[in-house]
Protein backbone atom coordinates (compact mmCIF):
# COMPACT_ATOMS: atom_id res chain seq x y z
CA UNK A 1 0.00 0.00 0.00
CA UNK A 2 2.60 2.14 0.90
CA UNK A 3 4.35 1.44 -2.48
CA UNK A 4 1.17 2.57 -4.40
CA UNK A 5 0.78 5.62 -2.58
CA UNK A 6 3.94 6.55 -3.26
CA UNK A 7 3.72 5.54 -6.78
CA UNK A 8 0.20 7.72 -7.11
CA UNK A 9 2.03 10.50 -5.72
CA UNK A 10 4.75 10.58 -7.67
CA UNK A 11 2.13 10.28 -11.10
CA UNK A 12 0.75 13.58 -9.54
CA UNK A 13 3.66 15.16 -9.35
CA UNK A 14 4.71 14.68 -12.92
CA UNK A 15 1.55 15.53 -14.07
CA UNK A 16 1.97 18.67 -11.94
CA UNK A 17 4.93 19.60 -13.29
CA UNK A 18 4.00 18.88 -16.81
CA UNK A 19 1.02 20.95 -16.85
CA UNK A 20 2.84 23.90 -15.20
CA UNK A 21 5.66 23.53 -17.89
CA UNK A 22 2.59 23.22 -20.38
CA UNK A 23 1.20 26.93 -19.07
CA UNK A 24 4.24 28.77 -19.33
CA UNK A 25 5.11 27.65 -22.48
CA UNK A 26 1.59 27.97 -24.26
CA UNK A 27 1.69 24.21 -25.40
CA UNK A 28 -1.03 22.85 -26.88
CA UNK A 29 -2.00 20.47 -24.69
CA UNK A 30 -3.49 20.98 -21.31
CA UNK A 31 -4.78 18.33 -18.43
CA UNK A 32 -8.46 18.68 -17.64
CA UNK A 33 -10.93 17.00 -14.96
CA UNK A 34 -13.69 16.15 -16.82
CA UNK A 35 -15.31 13.35 -15.24
CA UNK A 36 -15.41 11.10 -12.51
CA UNK A 37 -11.79 9.72 -11.54
CA UNK A 38 -10.10 10.38 -15.00
CA UNK A 39 -7.73 12.83 -16.25
CA UNK A 40 -8.26 13.95 -19.82
CA UNK A 41 -5.73 15.26 -22.14
CA UNK A 42 -6.88 17.63 -24.20
CA UNK A 43 -5.59 19.56 -26.92
CA UNK A 44 -5.29 23.05 -27.34
CA UNK A 45 -7.58 22.75 -30.68
CA UNK A 46 -10.20 20.77 -28.85
CA UNK A 47 -10.40 23.17 -26.02
CA UNK A 48 -11.33 26.22 -28.34
CA UNK A 49 -13.80 24.20 -30.01
CA UNK A 50 -15.73 23.38 -26.96
CA UNK A 51 -15.69 26.74 -25.49
CA UNK A 52 -16.84 28.66 -28.90
CA UNK A 53 -19.59 25.67 -29.20
CA UNK A 54 -22.94 27.22 -28.24
CA UNK A 55 -25.32 24.31 -26.99
CA UNK A 56 -29.08 24.66 -26.15
CA UNK A 57 -30.75 22.58 -23.76
CA UNK A 58 -34.62 20.96 -24.42
CA UNK A 59 -37.08 21.31 -22.59
CA UNK A 60 -35.44 24.52 -20.72
CA UNK A 61 -37.11 24.17 -18.00
CA UNK A 62 -38.76 21.40 -15.79
CA UNK A 63 -40.01 20.78 -12.64
CA UNK A 64 -40.74 17.87 -10.26
CA UNK A 65 -42.70 16.96 -6.33
CA UNK A 66 -42.15 14.35 -4.25
CA UNK A 67 -41.86 13.77 -0.54
CA UNK A 68 -43.12 17.20 -0.07
CA UNK A 69 -40.31 18.81 -1.67
CA UNK A 70 -40.34 21.49 -5.60
CA UNK A 71 -37.37 21.16 -7.84
CA UNK A 72 -37.21 23.20 -10.52
CA UNK A 73 -34.40 22.95 -13.05
CA UNK A 74 -33.76 25.58 -15.70
CA UNK A 75 -30.81 25.17 -18.43
CA UNK A 76 -29.36 29.16 -17.96
CA UNK A 77 -28.86 30.43 -21.01
CA UNK A 78 -25.85 33.13 -21.76
CA UNK A 79 -28.05 35.80 -22.02
CA UNK A 80 -29.69 34.95 -18.59
CA UNK A 81 -26.39 35.19 -17.31
CA UNK A 82 -25.37 38.36 -18.87
CA UNK A 83 -28.62 39.86 -17.85
CA UNK A 84 -28.65 38.63 -14.52
CA UNK A 85 -24.27 39.40 -13.44
CA UNK A 86 -24.62 43.06 -15.05
CA UNK A 87 -27.96 43.93 -12.77
CA UNK A 88 -26.18 46.21 -10.35
CA UNK A 89 -29.50 46.02 -8.15
CA UNK A 90 -28.56 42.68 -7.30
CA UNK A 91 -24.68 43.18 -7.19
CA UNK A 92 -23.75 46.68 -7.04
CA UNK A 93 -20.62 48.09 -7.74
CA UNK A 94 -18.87 44.36 -8.46
CA UNK A 95 -22.25 43.53 -11.19
CA UNK A 96 -20.19 42.55 -14.32
CA UNK A 97 -19.22 39.56 -16.92
CA UNK A 98 -20.74 36.38 -15.41
CA UNK A 99 -18.04 34.19 -13.52
CA UNK A 100 -18.81 30.94 -15.13
CA UNK A 101 -16.32 30.12 -17.77
CA UNK A 102 -17.62 29.73 -21.56
CA UNK A 103 -16.74 25.80 -21.58
CA UNK A 104 -19.10 25.14 -18.83
CA UNK A 105 -22.49 24.51 -18.98
CA UNK A 106 -24.95 26.06 -15.87
CA UNK A 107 -28.33 25.10 -14.33
CA UNK A 108 -30.51 27.87 -12.47
CA UNK A 109 -32.14 25.17 -9.27
CA UNK A 110 -35.09 26.24 -7.45
CA UNK A 111 -36.13 24.05 -4.40
CA UNK A 112 -39.46 24.65 -2.68
CA UNK A 113 -39.85 23.08 0.75
CA UNK A 114 -43.73 22.19 1.15
CA UNK A 115 -43.99 19.86 3.67
CA UNK A 116 -43.55 20.11 7.38
CA UNK A 117 -39.98 19.60 7.93
CA UNK A 118 -36.91 20.64 7.20
CA UNK A 119 -34.90 19.27 4.16
CA UNK A 120 -31.17 19.13 3.84
CA UNK A 121 -29.56 19.28 0.49
CA UNK A 122 -25.83 19.13 -0.53
CA UNK A 123 -24.63 20.27 -4.14
CA UNK A 124 -21.25 18.85 -4.36
CA UNK A 125 -23.45 15.47 -4.78
CA UNK A 126 -25.11 16.78 -8.17
CA UNK A 127 -24.03 15.00 -11.04
CA UNK A 128 -24.63 15.24 -14.73
CA UNK A 129 -23.99 12.38 -16.87
CA UNK A 130 -24.16 12.02 -20.81
CA UNK A 131 -25.34 9.32 -23.43
CA UNK A 132 -21.90 8.78 -23.74
CA UNK A 133 -21.66 7.13 -20.23
CA UNK A 134 -19.18 10.38 -18.81
CA UNK A 135 -20.34 11.62 -15.28
CA UNK A 136 -19.56 15.34 -14.95
CA UNK A 137 -18.95 16.13 -11.04
CA UNK A 138 -20.03 19.52 -9.93
CA UNK A 139 -18.22 22.69 -9.94
CA UNK A 140 -17.85 24.24 -6.67
CA UNK A 141 -17.52 28.37 -6.33
CA UNK A 142 -13.83 27.61 -4.99
CA UNK A 143 -12.87 25.72 -7.96
CA UNK A 144 -14.48 27.94 -10.63
CA UNK A 145 -12.74 30.97 -8.47
CA UNK A 146 -9.20 28.80 -8.65
CA UNK A 147 -9.66 28.39 -12.59
CA UNK A 148 -9.65 31.92 -13.29
CA UNK A 149 -6.63 32.69 -11.16
CA UNK A 150 -4.88 30.10 -12.70
CA UNK A 151 -5.84 30.54 -16.19
CA UNK A 152 -5.06 34.33 -16.24
CA UNK A 153 -8.73 35.28 -16.57
CA UNK A 154 -9.26 37.56 -13.95
CA UNK A 155 -11.20 41.35 -14.52
CA UNK A 156 -10.03 43.95 -12.34
CA UNK A 157 -11.43 45.43 -9.59
CA UNK A 158 -12.47 48.95 -10.15
CA UNK A 159 -13.81 49.64 -6.53
CA UNK A 160 -15.16 48.01 -3.77
CA UNK A 161 -19.28 47.11 -2.60
CA UNK A 162 -19.24 49.31 0.06
CA UNK A 163 -23.19 50.00 -1.07
CA UNK A 164 -23.99 46.45 -2.32
CA UNK A 165 -27.05 44.92 -0.69
CA UNK A 166 -26.09 41.12 -0.71
CA UNK A 167 -28.43 38.32 -2.32
CA UNK A 168 -29.29 36.30 -0.01
CA UNK A 169 -28.71 38.42 2.85
CA UNK A 170 -25.05 39.01 2.64
CA UNK A 171 -23.93 41.78 4.17
CA UNK A 172 -22.38 45.36 3.43
CA UNK A 173 -18.83 43.93 5.57
CA UNK A 174 -18.60 40.93 3.81
CA UNK A 175 -19.35 41.88 0.37
CA UNK A 176 -16.24 44.29 1.08
CA UNK A 177 -14.20 42.06 2.82
CA UNK A 178 -14.45 38.94 0.08
CA UNK A 179 -13.81 41.48 -3.10
CA UNK A 180 -10.63 42.84 -2.04
CA UNK A 181 -7.78 40.55 -4.15
CA UNK A 182 -6.73 39.55 -7.41
CA UNK A 183 -10.14 37.56 -7.74
CA UNK A 184 -12.32 39.26 -5.12
CA UNK A 185 -14.72 40.34 -8.31
CA UNK A 186 -15.29 36.92 -9.67
CA UNK A 187 -15.56 35.25 -5.45
CA UNK A 188 -18.35 37.89 -4.54
CA UNK A 189 -20.74 36.71 -7.68
CA UNK A 190 -19.78 33.29 -7.60
CA UNK A 191 -20.59 33.01 -3.62
CA UNK A 192 -23.58 34.98 -4.04
CA UNK A 193 -25.06 33.16 -6.84
CA UNK A 194 -24.21 29.56 -6.56
CA UNK A 195 -26.99 27.33 -4.79
CA UNK A 196 -25.28 26.41 -1.58
CA UNK A 197 -25.88 23.35 0.78
CA UNK A 198 -28.09 23.14 4.03
CA UNK A 199 -30.97 22.87 5.97
CA UNK A 200 -33.88 24.44 4.43
CA UNK A 201 -37.10 25.13 6.80
CA UNK A 202 -40.62 24.59 6.00
CA UNK A 203 -42.18 26.87 3.12
CA UNK A 204 -38.97 28.32 2.25
CA UNK A 205 -38.15 28.92 -1.49
CA UNK A 206 -34.33 28.15 -2.04
CA UNK A 207 -32.78 28.85 -5.10
CA UNK A 208 -29.17 29.91 -6.88
CA UNK A 209 -26.61 28.12 -9.62
CA UNK A 210 -24.93 25.37 -10.35
CA UNK A 211 -21.68 24.30 -13.36
CA UNK A 212 -20.47 22.02 -14.93
CA UNK A 213 -18.06 21.42 -17.92
CA UNK A 214 -19.42 20.81 -21.19
CA UNK A 215 -20.41 17.62 -22.58
CA UNK A 216 -18.34 15.73 -25.05
CA UNK A 217 -19.60 17.13 -28.92
CA UNK A 218 -20.24 13.63 -29.67
CA UNK A 219 -22.94 13.66 -26.40
CA UNK A 220 -26.37 14.28 -27.64
CA UNK A 221 -28.75 13.55 -24.55
CA UNK A 222 -28.07 14.71 -20.72
CA UNK A 223 -29.57 13.34 -17.16
CA UNK A 224 -28.74 15.72 -14.45
CA UNK A 225 -29.10 14.27 -11.24
CA UNK A 226 -29.88 15.55 -7.93
CA UNK A 227 -29.44 12.73 -5.04
CA UNK A 228 -29.93 12.68 -1.58
CA UNK A 229 -32.08 15.20 -0.33
CA UNK A 230 -32.77 14.82 3.31
CA UNK A 231 -36.61 15.12 3.88
CA UNK A 232 -37.27 13.79 7.62
CA UNK A 233 -35.08 13.56 10.27
CA UNK A 234 -35.22 11.68 13.67
CA UNK A 235 -35.04 13.17 17.08
CA UNK A 236 -31.05 13.10 17.31
CA UNK A 237 -31.53 14.52 13.62
CA UNK A 238 -30.62 11.60 11.92
CA UNK A 239 -31.90 11.42 8.53
CA UNK A 240 -35.04 8.80 8.04
CA UNK A 241 -35.16 9.54 4.87
CA UNK A 242 -34.64 11.49 1.28
CA UNK A 243 -35.52 12.24 -2.22
CA UNK A 244 -33.81 11.88 -5.96
CA UNK A 245 -35.01 13.58 -8.67
CA UNK A 246 -33.34 13.38 -12.18
CA UNK A 247 -34.13 15.23 -15.54
CA UNK A 248 -33.55 14.77 -18.77
CA UNK A 249 -32.10 16.94 -21.77
CA UNK A 250 -31.73 16.58 -25.25
CA UNK A 251 -28.59 18.57 -26.49
CA UNK A 252 -29.17 20.71 -29.29
CA UNK A 253 -25.95 23.12 -30.62
CA UNK A 254 -26.74 26.39 -31.40
CA UNK A 255 -25.13 27.31 -35.16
Amino acid sequence: MKNKGKEAFILISIISIFFNASCASQSPVVFERQEKRRITLLRAKDIKESIKRRILLEPLTQTQAKEGVEVTVRYATQKELVEFFMNQDIFGANAGASPFLPNMIVFYIKISNQGNEKIRLDPSEFVMIDDLNTQYSYLSPEYIATLHETRGTIYTIARTAEAAPGLYGAGVGLATDITKGRSGRKRFLLAQSALSGGYIYKEIVYDGYIAFFKPNKLASQLRLIIPNIKTSFGPDDRPLSSADFEFKFKILTEE
